[in-house]
This record gives structure tokens, C-alpha cells and sequence, in this order.
């Protein structure tokens, strides 16, 4: 071969060199400013199935509610999908960095808006679908040594949903990859080809829901065409279901053989429960849905009926509760949320587990003792009030709720209203018509206590619920009196106290927060670190008053005290505390931490050597169950807030406030005669339902257990308060009354005292109060009046004069305190 020349050597290197110079060039050049061929497997991906509301679909390990996003491979190749994001009209997900979708294959990509992780096995992205307008998936090349961003990010797909959709759907190709959509049944992961579509023609149940007398009738349309199924079970209609003819005619099925009341699986086998032996009383449940001849089927349609119950005991005047849900969902070995479950009875086959293990060392073994959204399942709530009007009629999600309460036979719900239900909120079941909610409870029956104290402190500055008793039935059978209640959230509040919602910071048990975000945290932090300073130090107790509302923790110590309640501890423990996190200064909006009462059932001394013998003699000052090692004066934040001399003065006389006023005993003997008149007929065929086994007191025992306990409570606790606040004074009557001169049947206003405002209108009014601290006194004349004058017998005015409308009284010994008011 002939050999090339230095001089030729060296311009073939220079031409060589150039070459590979250009082409990288080229190469840098092509990757910022390439235009890029649509034909790239990643830029064939199609959006192939949104689920913005998840009714609940099946996954490795369950059901998930969360909502996705199902991609379609519609090439033969598979195609990573790293580089990948899903955007919104408001919002974009991080880039996926790994992935992939076979050949005609589907990818399901979770957006995980809460702290719940994506189904195990599936990609989850930071986004929220259920409020999206449009999705668009968009693609960044990512390379080995660094992500190259075009400019911009290229088009994937992008898809805008209809302005609702019907409760139960999707919106979906019609077929996989191509151009039409529709409202189909969820297909996550499988092929939209094999969804039924959802009928948009429900049947219509003629006869509505309600009371009857010996038999009903009931008829239902559809249009033509469509083929009618139904169930008397609870269940959701399918194609075996059976066909409706044209009529139904239904009798009292009380006398029929219980089905879910025979249950013995929804206790530990420890509880000595025994089913009921007799016939419960029973309503009809159908439920209806229309089908095609292709299989496509509509929603469920559902009514109760109630027959002949007006002549049976326990149900006159009374709220009926209607819950059913898919008998699985409930009662199911795998599924079913109310029962001990197979995962138990492999353990005891095991021999991991025994009979006799408390209930906390069984939590992870059964069934109802699941929690999350795991745990929740889909369910129709109809509720009639006393006067046999639906209030409520709509699809909900269910759970089991409570804590060792789980364990019970007759077990707690929470009930949730969702957009993937079709409403995410519940019209009013209390006392104000415009409350609406997006939870509600429905709480055992199994103690008084759990309800009756709300209603002794509902003008006090902690939050209670408000609550009404109802009768239940679960799935057509009798399932017991229950409790219906509000739920504590952020809605609650911003009903109560009208703070918005999302302005607001809710924690329970000082560290999980309810609502709100993690972020406005740190103001608690600070409030904890305030209750650790030297509160005796006039400037570190006035900057703990610029952040807490004194008297809301005070009545909320004062309650649980009173009420000997074992169970809770300010900073921890069954208690909510909350505040607006953006204060404007006005009323409840000023950004001040208050406390709300919480989970009363361990009230009366429970877990200590008074709970079954005169429980109104614990000291709940200092006296605790065995599950805390000290009493409240001996916990946080007392023993720095009992070195202030003003919390000690505000604590006494509230104290004093509400021993004569919300716990009077005269008081709460009327309130539970009400109870007892209202309720005893519900209350004892609840307890004759749940206690073929006896296992706690009747309802009218457990009244009376109340009404003693209160007429003995107020001399032990006094004496009580007086030993820890180191009162030596003593215990003297105040009477107050008002006098308008020249009227004589006309009150001109009102008087004040400490934290009350005395009913004064047609008597006078007593109490008792210790000398140590002077009592404080407010006139508030009413319209077209002024007030006059103080008149006080055996008492000294120390602040303000006699007719000065604020003043302060130091009582000497049984003391009279008249408010003089006249027209103007």
C-alpha cells in the first residue's frame, strides 16, 4: 500500500477531525434546538381513562379511593415512562422518573392529593384530579448525564372533562386509544372495550320511602326497553338479580329469620355476646337498577319501608336511620369492615394469637379494627326525623370508628359525604337549619355518659357536639339505638363559630392535625413552649394570654374534672384544640388557641377505686386511671399555670360558675327527666337487642346512676378545690335579683356574674362562692331602660361604686346583690 505523506497525514486528520467536530456539534445543536418527530413511541401515549371522583376500585390488596389517570400504549413497542407530567388547569405533578407500558398495555398513574401512598405496585404523583377541568400529559427527554429541557415541554395528550360527572364513572375512550369519550364504569389497568357504559336512565320508585300500615305496594318505571332488576338484601343489582314484573307487594318482614343480627363474628369471642334469639324487627330494602341488552347498567335506586312500625314499642316520635351497604362490605371473611375476619381466624389456627388477648394486642388481626380509606366502604343513608320526613336520602362511605369501642358488638360509623358518592355534604340533622356538614357519626348507645354532658355545658367557651338519639337499621335489620352526631372538622367550626374552614388549624391530641397544613404547625410548638416558661412572671403569662383563650382551657379542666372524666389531658389525650391560622381580631377569628371536649365515656372515675362505688368522691384533680401516671394538677400545663395567681383566681370562680350553674343538681335532674321521657322506650329495646348476654346497665340505671352522682358531687368537689387552691375563706350564699323602678312586672336588664349571665327574669338567683376572691358583676340594662344603682347587702364594693355598671364585691358572708334599672 502506498504510504501517505506527513504533509497528507496531516490534512487527513484535520478533515477527520472536523467531521467529528460537526457531528457533535450537530448532536448539542440537535438536542436544544431539534425538532422532534412526532412519531416518538413516548408522543403516541394516550390519555385513555380519568377517574377524578374513585368510587372505590379494586386493587392488589383491596379497594383504593384514589383518584388516577390510565394511560394507552397504543404502539408495539414498550415505552418508558420517565420524563413524563401530568398537569391540570391549576397545577403540574413532578416528572415520573420511571416506568414503563407494554404494547398496548395501560398504566394507571395515582395522584395522591393526601398522605396515603399509591396502591403497592403503582406509580403516584403529587396532583389533585378532583377538581380538573383538563388533563394534559406533557414529556422532557431525560438523558444519562443531565434532563435537556425542550422549549416548551412536548405535547403528549391532553384531554378537558364535562363540566360534572354522574357518581360511579370515569371518563373514558370508548375504545382504547381512540378518538370518542363517554361515562363509563371504572377499568383501571384492563381495557376500556370490556366497560359497561353507565345507563343515564335510573329507574324511578314510584312508592317513596317511609311508614306503612299491614302491606305496601310498590311500582317502578323505566323506559322502555330496559329491563328492571332488584335485591331485598342490600345488595347492588347485577344481571342475576331478579326481574321486576310489573308489581311488589310487601307485608311486616319482622317475623322473618335474622340474617345479620345471627351474626357471631363481630366480637372477640371473650365478650360473652350473644345474638339475639327472637326476631328482630326488620324494614323492607330494594334496591333496583335498569339494564340493556348489552349489558350496560344504571345506578342503584334504593327505598326503605317501614311496615307496622308505629305499633311497636321503642319507635314513637323517634328518628329512624336507614344504613345499607353491599352485605361483603360488611360482613365479608376478606372484606367486610363489621367482623373479625379471616386474618384472625388463620392467627388463632396459627396459634399467633389466643381468645384471651386484649383487645390493642388483637388490632392487627381483625377486620374492624382497620382505618383508613382503606377501610371505608360505599353505602345509602336515609334518615327520618320524629315526624317520619325524609331529611336525608343519598349515597355516603362508611367505617368503623372508635377505638376500643371497635370490639363492641354494636359498633360506632362515621359517615362521609363525597363528590364520588354524588354529594359532598349532609343537609342538616341539628338544631340549625342552614348546617351543613361533610361527615356525621352515628355512635353506640352503649353509654350515657358518651352524650348527656354536651348538653350541661353548651353555653360554655369549649366546643361539645350536638347530638340526637335515633334508631338504626342496618341493612333492613334493628340494629339498636345510636347516637347521631356531629363530627368534629373544620366545618364544624366554621358553622359554630363561623371562621372559615380553610383558615383553620385543628389538632387533636397535640400532634395530629386534622385540618389544616403541617407547615402552620409551629405556632402550637410555640404555645408549648409558653406553657414551659415561668408563668408566675406577669410579662410570660400576659404573652401566653396573646395566644390562648384562658377561659376556654379553664371551662374545658373545669368539665372534665366535675365530671370525674379518666380519659384526657389538655395537652394530650381525647381532646381537640384548634385556631384560625389568618386572625382578623374579630370574636373567634383572632388567631387564639381554644379546647374542645372530647370522648366522655370514660367519665364518672373510670379505671380508679370509685368507678363502682360512690365515683362522686375521686379527687380528679389529682386521682388518675392506671393508663396515666399522674393526675391533671400534675400534668401539663397545670403546675405552671397553678404559680399564676390570676389563673388560680379565674379558675376558682369559674369553678365555682359552673358548680352552680351547668352542674346544679336540680338542673341536671330536669334534664335527665327530659332524657328519660324522650328516649327510655328507644334506649331499653336497644338494650334488649344487644344484651341476650347482660353486659352493662340499662338506660334508665345508668339515668339514675347520673342523677346521684350530681346530688352528691358538688359538696365533695368543693371542698376538693378548696384543698388544692388553698382557699380558707368561707363558703357564702350570693342572691341576685333586679328591680325596675316604676315597673314593677318589666325587668329593665340583666346582670352578669364571673362568666354567667343568671336567668333573672322571674326569680331571684343563688349561689354559692368562697370569700377569698371577690365575685365580679356587670349591668346590662335592657332597650329603653338605664341603669341605676347597685344595691348590696353583707358585701363590700373593692372595685368600681355603686353605680358604676362593672364593679367587684368582696362577699363577707351570705350576701344580697340587687341591680336597680329605670325607663329612660
Amino acid at each position: 500500500m502506498k504510504q501517505l505523506s506527513p504533509r497528507r497525514k496531516t490534512l487527513v486528520f484535520i478533515q477527520l477531525a472536523g467531521i467529528t467536530l460537526g457531528l457533535a456539534l450537530l448532536v448539542v445543536l440537535g438536542f436544544k434546538y431539534r425538532t422532534v418527530s412526532y412519531t416518538e413511541p413516548v408522543l403516541s401515549l394516550k390519555i385513555n381513562e380519568i377517574c377524578v371522583a374513585n368510587p372505590g376500585t379494586p386493587v392488589s390488596h383491596g379497594v383504593t379511593y384514589q383518584n388516577y389517570l390510565e394511560l394507552y400504549n397504543p404502539t408495539r413497542k414498550t415505552i418508558s415512562l420517565a420524563g413524563l407530567r401530568v398537569g391540570t388547569d391549576s397545577e403540574t405533578s413532578d416528572m415520573l422518573l420511571a416506568g414503563e407500558i407494554a404494547p398496548h398495555g395501560y398504566a394507571c398513574i395515582y395522584a395522591l392529593s393526601g398522605d396515603a401512598p399509591a396502591p403497592e405496585g403503582s406509580l403516584g404523583i403529587s396532583l389533585d384530579l378532583s377538581n380538573a377541568k383538563t388533563v394534559t400529559v406533557t414529556w422532557e427527554e431525560i438523558t444519562v448525564l443531565t434532563t435537556l429541557k425542550t422549549e416548551p415541554a412536548l405535547p403528549v395528550d391532553s384531554v378537558t372533562l364535562p363540566a360534572s360527572l354522574t357518581a360511579g364513572t370515569v371518563y373514558a375512550r370508548t375504545e382504547d386509544g381512540g378518538d370518542d369519550f363517554a361515562e363509563l364504569r371504572p377499568t383501571p389497568g384492563s381495557s376500556n372495550t370490556e366497560a359497561h357504559r353507565l345507563l343515564s336512565e335510573q329507574p324511578v320508585i314510584e312508592t317513596p320511602s317511609g311508614f306503612y300500615q299491614n302491606s305496601v305496594t310498590v311500582s317502578i318505571s323505566v323506559p322502555d326497553g330496559l329491563t328492571i332488576r332488584y335485591t331485598l338484601d342490600g345488595s347492588v343489582p347485577d344481571e342475576t338479580s331478579q326481574v321486576y314484573d310489573g308489581s311488589l307487594t310487601f307485608t311486616d318482614p319482622g317475623s322473618q329469620p335474622n340474617v345479620y343480627s345471627a351474626r357471631t363474628d363481630i366480637a372477640a369471642e371473650t365478650t360473652a355476646y350473644l345474638p339475639p334469639t327472637e326476631a328482630v324487627d326488620k324494614a323492607v330494602i330494594l334496591r333496583a337498577a335498569a339494564f340493556d341488552a348489552d349489558g350496560n347498567q344504571s345506578n342503584p335506586v334504593t327505598a326503605t319501608y317501614f311496615i307496622n312500625l308505629d305499633r311497636k314499642e321503642g319507635y314513637q316520635n323517634a328518628w329512624i336511620v336507614s344504613l345499607i351497604s353491599e352485605p361483603d362490605n360488611l360482613f365479608s371473611d376478606e372484606r367486610g369492615i363489621y367482623v373479625r375476619g379471616s386474618v384472625y381466624e388463620q392467627a388463632l389456627q396459627d396459634g399467633i394469637i389466643y381468645e384471651e388477648f386484649p383487645w390493642i394486642d388483637l388490632m392487627d388481626y381483625m377486620n374492624y379494627h382497620r382505618e383508613g380509606s382503606e377501610s371505608e366502604r360505599r353505602a345509602q343513608l336515609t334518615i327520618f326525623d320524629s315526624e317520619s320526613t325524609v331529611c336525608i336520602d343519598q349515597e355516603c362511605g362508611i367505617r368503623i370508628r372508635g377505638n376500643a369501642s371497635r370490639s363492641f358488638p354494636q359498633k360506632s360509623f362515621t359517615l362521609f359525604a363525597r363528590k364520588r358518592y354524588g354529594n359532598n355534604t349532609f343537609a342538616s340533622v341539628f338544631s340549625d337549619p342552614d348546617e351543613t356538614c361533610p361527615t356525621l357519626i352515628l355512635n353506640n348507645s352503649r353509654t350515657l355518659t358518651k352524650t348527656f354532658f354536651f348538653r350541661l355545658v353548651d353555653d360554655r367557651n369549649t366546643a361539645g357536639q350536638e347530638y340526637r338519639p335515633c334508631q338504626l337499621f342496618l341493612n333492613g335489620e334493628y340494629w339498636g339505638m345510636y347516637y347521631l352526631m356531629e363530627k368534629y372538622s373544620a366545618e364544624y367550626l366554621e358553622n359554630h363559630y363561623q371562621v372559615p374552614a380553610s383558615d383553620i388549624l385543628l389538632i387533636k391530641d397535640s400532634e395530629e392535625i386534622q385540618s389544616g397544613n403541617a407547615e402552620d404547625n409551629t405556632c402550637w410548638q410555640e404555645v408549648l413552649d409558653l406553657f414551659r416558661t415561668d408563668l408566675s412572671d406577669p410579662d410570660n403569662y400576659t404573652a401566653l394570654l396573646e395566644k390562648v383563650d384562658i377561659q376556654s382551657l379553664i371551662d374545658w379542666l373545669c368539665t372534665n374534672i366535675y365530671i370525674a372524666n379518666t380519659d384526657t389531658r389538655p395537652l394530650g389525650g381525647n381532646v381537640y384544640t384548634w385556631r384560625s391560622i389568618r386572625p382578623t381580631g374579630e370574636d373567634y377569628n383572632d388567631g387564639k388557641w381554644r379546647w374542645i371536649l372530647y370522648d366522655l365515656d370514660d367519665a364518672l372515675a373510670v379505671g380508679t377505686e370509685y368507678e363502682n362505688n360512690e365515683p362522686w368522691k375521686m379527687d380528679a384533680f389529682t386521682d388518675h386511671a392506671g393508663y396515666y401516671p399522674a393526675g391533671l394538677l400534675d400534668t401539663e400545663p397545670l403546675p405552671g399555670l397553678m404559680r399564676n395567681e390570676d389563673f388560680r383566681r379565674q379558675f376558682v370562680q369559674t369553678f365555682l360558675d359552673m358548680t352552680n350553674e351547668n352542674f346544679d343538681a336540680d338542673r341536671v335532674s330536669t334534664l335527665l327527666d327530659e332524657q328519660k321521657a324522650s328516649t327510655s322506650d328507644q334506649a331499653a329495646i336497644s338494650w334488649q337487642r344487644w344484651n341476650a348476654e347482660l353486659w352493662h346497665d340499662t338506660y334508665d340505671a345508668q339515668i339514675e346512676t347520673l342523677r346521684t352522682y350530681f346530688e352528691n358531687r358538688r359538696e365533695v368537689v368543693l371542698a376538693q378545690l378548696a384543698d388544692h387552691f388553698d382557699l380558707n375563706g368561707e363558703l357564702v350564699d350570693i342572691t341576685l335579683n333586679v328591680r325596675t323602678e316604676g315597673s314593677e312586672d318589666e325587668p329593665g336588664g340583666t346582670v352578669t356574674l364571673n362568666t354567667l349571665t343568671p336567668d333573672l327574669t322571674t326569680s331571684d338567683w343563688t349561689g354559692q362562692y368562697y370569700t377569698d376572691y371577690p365575685v365580679s358583676l356587670q349591668a346590662l340594662h335592657a332597650k329603653g331602660y338605664r341603669f341605676v344603682r347597685w344595691e348590696i347587702e353583707n358585701g363590700e364594693i373593692v372595685s368600681g361604686d355603686s353605680e358604676h355598671k362593672k364593679i367587684e364585691v368582696q362577699l363577707n358572708a351570705d350576701t344580697r346583690i340587687t341591680a336597680v334599672f329605670e325607663k329612660k
